[in-house]
Protein backbone atom coordinates (compact mmCIF):
# COMPACT_ATOMS: atom_id res chain seq x y z
CA UNK A 1 0.00 0.00 0.00
CA UNK A 2 2.69 2.82 0.91
CA UNK A 3 4.39 1.46 -1.95
CA UNK A 4 1.41 2.32 -4.45
CA UNK A 5 1.04 5.90 -1.95
CA UNK A 6 4.47 6.36 -3.53
CA UNK A 7 4.08 5.41 -7.30
CA UNK A 8 0.82 7.38 -7.48
CA UNK A 9 2.75 10.56 -5.92
CA UNK A 10 5.75 9.99 -8.39
CA UNK A 11 3.27 10.02 -11.12
CA UNK A 12 1.84 13.44 -9.88
CA UNK A 13 4.93 14.89 -9.31
CA UNK A 14 6.05 14.15 -12.99
CA UNK A 15 3.15 15.21 -14.35
CA UNK A 16 3.11 18.81 -12.64
CA UNK A 17 7.05 18.99 -14.24
CA UNK A 18 5.73 18.54 -17.75
CA UNK A 19 2.69 20.99 -17.54
CA UNK A 20 5.68 23.47 -16.48
CA UNK A 21 7.41 23.38 -19.65
CA UNK A 22 7.06 24.95 -23.01
CA UNK A 23 5.13 22.01 -24.81
CA UNK A 24 2.03 21.78 -21.72
CA UNK A 25 1.91 25.27 -20.43
CA UNK A 26 -0.70 27.47 -20.85
CA UNK A 27 0.23 31.59 -21.06
CA UNK A 28 -1.08 33.38 -18.19
CA UNK A 29 -4.54 35.59 -19.16
CA UNK A 30 -3.44 38.66 -20.44
CA UNK A 31 -0.44 37.78 -21.28
CA UNK A 32 1.60 38.64 -25.04
CA UNK A 33 2.47 35.88 -27.04
CA UNK A 34 5.56 34.76 -27.64
CA UNK A 35 7.01 36.15 -30.68
CA UNK A 36 7.77 33.98 -34.21
CA UNK A 37 11.00 33.66 -35.56
CA UNK A 38 11.42 36.40 -38.24
CA UNK A 39 9.83 34.99 -41.70
CA UNK A 40 7.61 32.57 -40.30
CA UNK A 41 4.34 33.62 -40.91
CA UNK A 42 1.39 32.95 -38.09
CA UNK A 43 -1.51 33.80 -40.23
CA UNK A 44 -0.96 30.80 -42.62
CA UNK A 45 0.54 33.48 -45.41
CA UNK A 46 3.90 32.46 -47.62
CA UNK A 47 7.28 32.00 -44.93
CA UNK A 48 8.98 34.54 -46.07
CA UNK A 49 12.93 33.77 -46.61
CA UNK A 50 16.06 35.61 -47.42
CA UNK A 51 16.26 36.95 -50.81
CA UNK A 52 18.96 34.33 -52.26
CA UNK A 53 17.34 31.43 -51.26
CA UNK A 54 14.38 32.66 -52.11
CA UNK A 55 15.27 32.90 -55.73
CA UNK A 56 17.33 29.71 -56.04
CA UNK A 57 13.62 27.76 -54.32
CA UNK A 58 11.92 29.48 -57.26
CA UNK A 59 14.41 28.75 -60.03
CA UNK A 60 15.10 25.27 -58.81
CA UNK A 61 11.00 24.50 -58.66
CA UNK A 62 10.52 26.25 -61.65
CA UNK A 63 13.20 23.85 -63.62
CA UNK A 64 13.08 20.99 -62.08
CA UNK A 65 9.19 20.54 -62.78
CA UNK A 66 8.92 21.56 -65.86
CA UNK A 67 7.25 19.20 -68.40
CA UNK A 68 9.02 19.21 -71.15
CA UNK A 69 8.81 15.80 -72.65
CA UNK A 70 11.43 13.27 -74.24
CA UNK A 71 13.73 16.53 -75.80
CA UNK A 72 17.44 15.78 -74.97
CA UNK A 73 17.78 19.05 -74.87
CA UNK A 74 15.76 22.74 -75.21
CA UNK A 75 16.80 26.30 -76.11
CA UNK A 76 15.66 28.68 -73.39
CA UNK A 77 15.72 32.44 -73.44
CA UNK A 78 14.63 35.24 -70.76
CA UNK A 79 12.35 37.39 -71.15
CA UNK A 80 13.33 39.91 -68.99
CA UNK A 81 11.51 40.16 -65.30
CA UNK A 82 9.91 42.87 -64.44
CA UNK A 83 7.90 44.18 -61.39
CA UNK A 84 4.96 43.15 -61.36
CA UNK A 85 3.05 46.61 -60.45
CA UNK A 86 4.74 48.82 -62.84
CA UNK A 87 6.26 46.69 -65.47
CA UNK A 88 9.57 48.28 -64.88
CA UNK A 89 13.16 46.89 -64.82
CA UNK A 90 15.36 47.43 -61.97
CA UNK A 91 18.69 46.53 -61.20
CA UNK A 92 17.25 43.58 -58.71
CA UNK A 93 15.46 42.21 -61.68
CA UNK A 94 18.48 42.25 -63.75
CA UNK A 95 20.58 41.17 -61.08
CA UNK A 96 18.00 37.84 -61.25
CA UNK A 97 18.38 36.99 -64.67
CA UNK A 98 22.04 36.69 -64.04
CA UNK A 99 21.36 34.63 -61.21
CA UNK A 100 19.22 32.47 -63.19
CA UNK A 101 21.11 31.87 -65.90
CA UNK A 102 23.81 30.44 -63.37
CA UNK A 103 21.52 28.70 -61.90
CA UNK A 104 20.52 26.64 -65.16
CA UNK A 105 24.69 26.26 -66.71
CA UNK A 106 25.43 24.50 -63.00
CA UNK A 107 22.49 22.21 -62.48
CA UNK A 108 20.33 21.84 -66.12
CA UNK A 109 22.14 20.92 -68.66
CA UNK A 110 18.78 20.24 -70.45
CA UNK A 111 18.16 23.72 -71.13
CA UNK A 112 20.21 25.86 -73.74
CA UNK A 113 20.36 29.23 -73.06
CA UNK A 114 19.85 31.74 -75.64
CA UNK A 115 19.70 35.58 -76.09
CA UNK A 116 16.22 36.68 -76.11
CA UNK A 117 16.03 38.07 -79.73
CA UNK A 118 13.98 37.56 -82.88
CA UNK A 119 16.00 34.85 -84.09
CA UNK A 120 15.54 32.73 -81.09
CA UNK A 121 11.76 33.15 -81.10
CA UNK A 122 11.62 32.05 -84.55
CA UNK A 123 12.54 28.97 -83.38
CA UNK A 124 10.00 28.34 -81.06
CA UNK A 125 11.83 28.13 -77.59
CA UNK A 126 10.64 28.24 -74.09
CA UNK A 127 10.68 31.64 -72.45
CA UNK A 128 11.18 32.21 -68.78
CA UNK A 129 9.56 35.19 -68.02
CA UNK A 130 8.91 36.66 -64.27
CA UNK A 131 7.78 39.36 -61.72
CA UNK A 132 9.09 40.46 -58.68
CA UNK A 133 6.31 42.51 -56.75
CA UNK A 134 6.93 43.93 -53.21
CA UNK A 135 3.48 43.06 -51.31
CA UNK A 136 1.82 42.49 -47.84
CA UNK A 137 2.91 38.77 -47.49
CA UNK A 138 -0.56 38.17 -45.33
CA UNK A 139 -2.38 39.54 -47.40
CA UNK A 140 -3.71 42.43 -46.13
CA UNK A 141 -5.18 45.47 -48.01
CA UNK A 142 -3.55 48.29 -46.79
CA UNK A 143 -1.00 46.46 -44.81
CA UNK A 144 2.60 47.39 -44.84
CA UNK A 145 4.65 45.57 -47.18
CA UNK A 146 6.47 43.07 -45.93
CA UNK A 147 7.87 40.88 -48.52
CA UNK A 148 8.78 40.15 -52.55
CA UNK A 149 6.90 38.11 -54.32
CA UNK A 150 9.20 36.00 -56.36
CA UNK A 151 7.10 34.18 -59.91
CA UNK A 152 8.68 32.87 -62.45
CA UNK A 153 7.01 30.59 -65.05
CA UNK A 154 8.05 29.10 -68.59
CA UNK A 155 5.74 29.71 -71.61
CA UNK A 156 6.10 26.61 -74.24
CA UNK A 157 6.01 28.91 -77.60
CA UNK A 158 5.12 25.69 -79.70
CA UNK A 159 2.72 24.23 -77.80
CA UNK A 160 1.33 27.42 -76.62
CA UNK A 161 1.26 26.64 -72.86
CA UNK A 162 3.00 27.42 -69.37
CA UNK A 163 4.21 24.47 -68.53
CA UNK A 164 5.68 25.14 -65.18
CA UNK A 165 6.00 27.56 -62.48
CA UNK A 166 8.34 28.59 -59.66
CA UNK A 167 7.47 30.92 -56.24
CA UNK A 168 8.58 32.45 -53.32
CA UNK A 169 8.68 35.10 -51.03
CA UNK A 170 11.85 37.48 -49.71
CA UNK A 171 12.63 39.67 -47.12
CA UNK A 172 13.02 43.24 -48.72
CA UNK A 173 16.31 43.95 -46.65
CA UNK A 174 19.35 44.93 -48.78
CA UNK A 175 17.13 44.91 -52.43
CA UNK A 176 18.15 47.07 -54.78
CA UNK A 177 14.69 48.44 -56.96
CA UNK A 178 16.83 51.78 -58.92
CA UNK A 179 15.12 51.49 -62.29
CA UNK A 180 16.96 50.93 -65.04
CA UNK A 181 18.16 54.36 -66.77
CA UNK A 182 15.16 53.79 -69.40
CA UNK A 183 12.71 53.40 -67.23
CA UNK A 184 13.93 56.35 -64.47
CA UNK A 185 13.72 58.47 -67.62
CA UNK A 186 10.42 57.68 -68.55
CA UNK A 187 8.51 60.25 -66.89
CA UNK A 188 5.03 58.23 -66.26
CA UNK A 189 5.38 54.54 -65.87
CA UNK A 190 2.39 52.77 -67.30
CA UNK A 191 1.15 49.68 -68.34
CA UNK A 192 0.59 48.50 -71.83
CA UNK A 193 -1.55 45.59 -72.65
CA UNK A 194 1.61 43.69 -73.59
CA UNK A 195 2.73 44.10 -70.56
CA UNK A 196 -0.39 43.10 -68.93
CA UNK A 197 -0.58 40.20 -70.86
CA UNK A 198 3.02 39.17 -69.74
CA UNK A 199 2.25 39.88 -65.97
CA UNK A 200 -0.97 37.31 -66.65
CA UNK A 201 0.60 34.85 -68.35
CA UNK A 202 3.06 35.11 -65.37
CA UNK A 203 0.99 35.32 -61.89
CA UNK A 204 -2.42 34.62 -63.35
CA UNK A 205 -1.44 30.85 -64.63
CA UNK A 206 -1.01 27.45 -63.58
CA UNK A 207 1.25 24.87 -65.42
CA UNK A 208 -1.04 23.44 -68.73
CA UNK A 209 -3.13 26.88 -68.61
CA UNK A 210 -2.72 28.53 -72.21
CA UNK A 211 -0.38 31.19 -72.21
CA UNK A 212 -2.03 34.91 -72.96
CA UNK A 213 -2.77 35.72 -76.47
CA UNK A 214 -1.32 39.07 -76.57
CA UNK A 215 2.00 38.02 -75.23
CA UNK A 216 2.04 35.28 -77.64
CA UNK A 217 1.07 37.90 -80.41
CA UNK A 218 3.55 40.32 -79.75
CA UNK A 219 6.91 38.54 -78.54
CA UNK A 220 8.46 38.88 -81.93
CA UNK A 221 8.03 42.85 -81.22
CA UNK A 222 8.85 42.51 -77.34
CA UNK A 223 12.36 41.15 -78.40
CA UNK A 224 13.51 44.30 -80.35
CA UNK A 225 11.90 46.40 -77.98
CA UNK A 226 13.80 44.40 -75.14
CA UNK A 227 17.06 45.02 -76.85
CA UNK A 228 16.41 48.60 -77.60
CA UNK A 229 15.92 48.68 -73.81
CA UNK A 230 19.65 47.17 -73.31
CA UNK A 231 21.09 49.73 -76.18
CA UNK A 232 19.45 52.76 -73.93
CA UNK A 233 20.49 51.96 -71.06
CA UNK A 234 24.18 51.35 -72.40
CA UNK A 235 23.94 55.28 -73.79
CA UNK A 236 24.20 53.88 -77.71
CA UNK A 237 21.32 55.99 -78.46
CA UNK A 238 21.63 55.18 -82.28
CA UNK A 239 20.93 51.75 -81.97
CA UNK A 240 18.32 52.05 -79.91
CA UNK A 241 16.22 54.18 -82.38
CA UNK A 242 16.74 51.93 -84.72
CA UNK A 243 15.21 49.15 -82.62
CA UNK A 244 12.40 51.06 -81.85
CA UNK A 245 11.95 51.80 -85.42
CA UNK A 246 12.38 48.13 -86.37
CA UNK A 247 9.83 47.66 -83.46
CA UNK A 248 7.18 49.39 -84.61
CA UNK A 249 7.15 48.17 -88.19
CA UNK A 250 6.66 44.36 -86.66
CA UNK A 251 3.58 43.14 -85.67
CA UNK A 252 2.35 44.09 -82.15
CA UNK A 253 5.19 46.50 -81.96
CA UNK A 254 2.72 49.95 -81.56
CA UNK A 255 3.71 49.37 -77.46
CA UNK A 256 4.38 51.54 -74.84
CA UNK A 257 7.23 50.98 -73.87
CA UNK A 258 9.24 51.73 -77.56
CA UNK A 259 6.76 55.31 -77.98
CA UNK A 260 7.45 56.87 -74.33
CA UNK A 261 11.46 56.98 -75.54
CA UNK A 262 11.40 57.14 -79.38
CA UNK A 263 11.84 60.87 -79.52
CA UNK A 264 14.17 61.26 -76.72
CA UNK A 265 16.50 58.38 -78.79
CA UNK A 266 15.85 60.25 -81.91
CA UNK A 267 17.29 63.66 -80.07
CA UNK A 268 20.13 61.53 -78.50
CA UNK A 269 21.36 59.97 -81.68
CA UNK A 270 21.22 63.31 -83.19
CA UNK A 271 23.62 64.77 -80.84
CA UNK A 272 25.89 62.11 -80.71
Amino acid sequence: MYFQVFVTGLALASLTALASTSAFAQPSPGAPAPTPPRGVSTSGAAPIIPFDEALQKAANDLLSKANLGDADKVVLVIDPLIDGVTGAQSVATRGMERKIVEIVNKGYPKFQIDKFSTAAIAKSPIVLIGTFTLINNAGQAGGAKDAYRICLALADLKAKKIVSKGVARARPDGIDTTPTPYFADSPVIAKDPTTEAYIKSCQGTRPGDPIEQVYADRILSGALIADAIVSYDARRYKDALELYQSAVRTPGGDQLRAAQRHLSCQLEAEAQ
